[in-house]
Parts: C-alpha cells; sequence; structure tokens
C-alpha cells in the first residue's frame, strides 16, 4: 500500500483545486513560514477522520473552509480525497486503488466517500485499522509528536506499539465484545427484575383474567341477547309493513276511483276561473269608464267656476270702467287748464335756460383758466416737498452725528471718571475754570503720567482736527462749531 496523490480543493489557504503527487521514495514538502506545509499534513489529518477542530488548529470545524481574502470571496465547502494504491491487497477492499474522500459544508453537514461511494466514518476507522494509518496512527507525526509520545504515560506509548504490531483490530474486537457481554448482562438484569416485578402482579393478574373471562361470556350472552332482540324487531317490523303496504294499496285504490271527479272537478275550475278572469276584465273596463266619467265631470265643474269667475270679474270690470269713465272727465278739463299753464312755464324756462348757457360757458372758461393755476401750484408744491425732504435728511443726518458724538463723549468721560487724578486734572485744566483750574494744572504737571497723557492728547486733538477740516459744516464738527472743546 501506497500513497499517491492528495486533492485538496477549499480546504483552509487552498482555495483552488490543487493535486499532489507522492513520487517513488521520499517527497519533502519545503517553504517559508506561513506558506501553508502545516495545512497538507492537516488536510491528511482531516480526511481520515479527525473530529477534533483543536488538533487541526481551529475553534470550529467551519475554520478548515476557505475565509476568503480582499479580492476573493469566502467559500461555502471544502473536499479532500486521499488515493492510495491497494495493488497488495493491504486493505480490505478488492480493488487496485482505494480513494478516500471527505467534504464538509459551512452549515456543518459532513460526508464521507470510499471510492466516490458514500460511506460511515467507522467503515473508515475499520478499514484503515491495524495499517499506521488513522487519525491516531504513528504514520502521521507532527511537531512535538515524538516528545508527546516519550514522555507520556504507558498506556499512550503501549497503544503506538499495538497499532505498528498491529494487534489494535483484536483489541478493538475484545473490547467491543466484552462491552455487548456487559450490555447483555445489563440486560439480563434488567430482565430479572422484570420477572420479579411480575411475579409480585402474577395474582392480582389472575383476578383479572378471571374477571376478563366472565366478562366475555357475559359480552357473548350480551350479543346472543340483542341478536335476538333484533330479529324479533325485525320480524314485527316486517309484519307492520305488510300492514302497511295493504293500506297503500286500498289507499292507491281510492285514488284511482276519485281520479275521473278530480279531473272533472278540474274542468270546472278551469271554467270558473276563465269566467272570473272575464268578469275581472269588464270590472276594470267599468272602473275605468267611471274614472273617466268622473275626470270628465271634474273638467266640466271646474270650466263652470272658471267662467262663473270670468263673469264676476267682467261685471267688477264693467263698474270700474264706468268710475273710470267719469273720473277721466274730470280730469280732461283738468289737463286743458294744465297744459295751458305748462305752455306759458316751459316758454319762461327756455328763456331762462339759455341764461343759464351764457353763465356756463363763462364758468367754463373760468375752471380752465383754475386748472392751469392749479397744475402751476401742483409743481410748486412737489419742489417745495423735495426741499422738505432734503432738508428733513440732512436734520437726520445731523441727528445722527449728534448722537454719535453725544454717545462718544459720554464714553470719554467715564474712561477719564476711572483715570487717575493727574488724568481728572488734565480735563480741568483745559476748561476755563479760574484759579482752581491753575492750581490742578500746577499740581499735574509735577506728574510724570499726566505728561505722557498730556502728549497723547495733543496728538489726538490734532488727529481729530485734521479729520474735522475734512468733514461738511453740517455735520456740526468743526473749527467753527467748537473742535478745539473736543475732549478725547
Amino acid at each position: 500500500m501506497k500513497l499517491k496523490r492528495l486533492e485538496i480543493q477549499g480546504f483552509k489557504s487552498f482555495a483552488d483545486k490543487t493535486e499532489i503527487v507522492f513520487e517513488q521514495g521520499t517527497t519533502a514538502i519545503v517553504g517559508p513560514n506561513g506558506s501553508g506545509k502545516s495545512n497538507i499534513s492537516d488536510a491528511v489529518r482531516w480526511v481520515l477522520g479527525e473530529q477534533s477542530a483543536k488538533q487541526l488548529r481551529g475553534a470550529r470545524m467551519e475554520d478548515v473552509i476557505f475565509g476568503g481574502t480582499e479580492k476573493r470571496k469566502p467559500l461555502s465547502w471544502c473536499e479532500v480525497s486521499l488515493l492510495f494504491d491497494n495493488e497488495d491487497r493491504a486493505l480490505a477492499m478488492d480493488c487496485a486503488e482505494v480513494m478516500l474522500t471527505r467534504r464538509v459544508w459551512r452549515s456543518g453537514e459532513s460526508e464521507y466517500y470510499l471510492n466516490r461511494a458514500a460511506c460511515r466514518l467507522k467503515d473508515i476507522t475499520e478499514l484503515f485499522r491495524d495499517t499506521g494509518i488513522g487519525k491516531e496512527g504513528y504514520s502521521l507525526i507532527g511537531q512535538g509528536r515524538i516528545e508527546e509520545i516519550l514522555s507520556s504515560k504507558s498506556d499512550d506509548r503501549r497503544e503506538v506499539f499495538e497499532e505498528a504490531a498491529g494487534i489494535v483490530t483484536y483489541r478493538v474486537r475484545k473490547e467491543e465484545a466484552e462491552r455487548r457481554m456487559e450490555n447483555t448482562r445489563q440486560n439480563l438484569e434488567r430482565v430479572e427484575d422484570i420477572l420479579g416485578e411480575l411475579q409480585n402482579q402474577l395474582e392480582p393478574l389472575e383476578k383479572q383474567a378471571e374477571d376478563a373471562r366472565k366478562y366475555l361470556a357475559l359480552r357473548d350472552s350480551l350479543r346472543d341477547l340483542e341478536l335476538n332482540a333484533f330479529l324479533l324487531q325485525h320480524d314485527r317490523l316486517h309484519e307492520r309493513i305488510a300492514v302497511l303496504e295493504e293500506a297503500i294499496a286500498a289507499l292507491d285504490a281510492q285514488m284511482a276511483e276519485a281520479e275521473p271527479r278530480v279531473q272533472a272537478l278540474g274542468e270546472e275550475r278551469e271554467k270558473l276561473n276563465a269566467r272570473a278572469d272575464a268578469l275581472a276584465q269588464e270590472d276594470g273596463e267599468r272602473s275605468a269608464q267611471v274614472l273617466e266619467a268622473a275626470r270628465a265631470l271634474e273638467a266640466r265643474e271646474g270650466a263652470n267656476n272658471v267662467l262663473r269667475e270670468r263673469i264676476a270679474h267682467a261685471q267688477a270690470d264693467a263698474r270700474r270702467e264706468d268710475a273710470l269713465a267719469q273720473e277721466e272727465e274730470g280730469r280732461a278739463g283738468a289737463l286743458e287748464q294744465l297744459r295751458r299753464e305748462n305752455e306759458a312755464d316751459i316758454a319762461a324756462r327756455r328763456s331762462a335756460l339759455e341764461m343759464e348757457r351764457q353763465g356756463l360757458s363763462a364758468m367754463e372758461r373760468a375752471l380752465a383758466d383754475a386748472q392751469t393755476e392749479e397744475t402751476a401750484c401742483e409743481e410748486a408744491l412737489e419742489g417745495h416737498k423735495a426741499d422738505i425732504m432734503r432738508a428733513m435728511n440732512r436734520m437726520a443726518d445731523v441727528k445722527t452725528a449728534r448722537a454719535r458724538l453725544t454717545g462718544l463723549a459720554q464714553s470719554l468721560t467715564g474712561r477719564l471718571e476711572e483715570a487717575p487724578p493727574c488724568a481728572r486734572a488734565m480735563r480741568s485744566w483745559k476748561k476755563p475754570w479760574g484759579v482752581r483750574g491753575r492750581r490742578w494744572r500746577k499740581r499735574a504737571r509735577r506728574c510724570p503720567t499726566w505728561r505722557r497723557r498730556r502728549a497723547r492728547w495733543t496728538r489726538r486733538c490734532a488727529r481729530r482736527a485734521r479729520r474735522a477740516k475734512r468733514c461738511s459744516p453740517a455735520c456740526g464738527i468743526g473749527p467753527e462749531n467748537g473742535t478745539r472743546r473736543f475732549r478725547a
């Protein structure tokens, strides 16, 4: 038996399918640290049935699947196949080559194959027993394994030697036989316990069996009685059915005898129905005639009422026309008199209207002159409004400048109040306060701080004077508005 080929796909760092062929002699795998040399031995151990993720340098069994890189996606399964040359029939299989395959998914499902046929892990373990190949065999010795074997207990070293001697199969069979015997012994003890329990229940069971036998006998008797009762009831029902059939036959005969009469009555009923329909139709026609006559009568009564109202209205109109004729005769005389008076009044009004027209023409001319004068006044008023607006704008500018200067003066006054006595003496020196002001000035000249403030104040006043010369007189700042009196 020889190892011929190892196929790895998706196991740890082997993302693509990798095939390693083992030629005659010794095959060594050389590479730098981290190149995946140990992953090959882990793949061999894993395909031989290793179930411990710790032995494979992982936390879970899913860690053996390729986890992906920055450029490649992780895989969902991995597979490792190991091919052996079995020409010498070292393995208990009648074939020249034996291929062992293991496949696992990220869901945790795992499959084992022998020559592409599904099998169990137990079948693989039994196949490679006593061959030195297996997850615990001496053919796979990793880093530190020799030291572990030498430093371990004698029982552990004995297992290695038994594996090399080829007696592990017999030991396993012996252990399995002993385990089966122990299980059989335990089953026998359990059976004895059950027999003892059943022996204690035998007397109650005998009583129950006797009761059951009595129950069965009574049940058979009850069934016979029920059957007899059913047969008796059946006979009675047959007799009753026969009586009922005779009654039905008699009723059928009576019906046959009464059928001609029924037919005659049916024909008579149809005739009566036809006559009733004709009478109903005639009644409907008469009702329609009555309704028509009632409507005609109502129409005639309405026409008579209308005629009566018309006659009454005509009589009232005749009386009214007579009264109006009399009134018209009286009005005709009055209207003739009024016509004469109106003709005289119209002549007078025409002369007055002509005079009014002449006065109106004069007033129109005066109105045109007044409109011309009003236009000139409006133009002058617009000019005055513009002057007033400009004056108001200048006044607003002056008020703004005054408010700004007032705020500045108040700020400077506060600063002077907070200044030392020499600065307040400078303020007093500027005002013409007589002898008191001269005393303050003499006292302030002795203070060096006062002299520095005086020089700074002089420069500031000079700057403000230059700025005031460039300012307009309307803003209130300038030599003519007391710029010399401005205090910093």
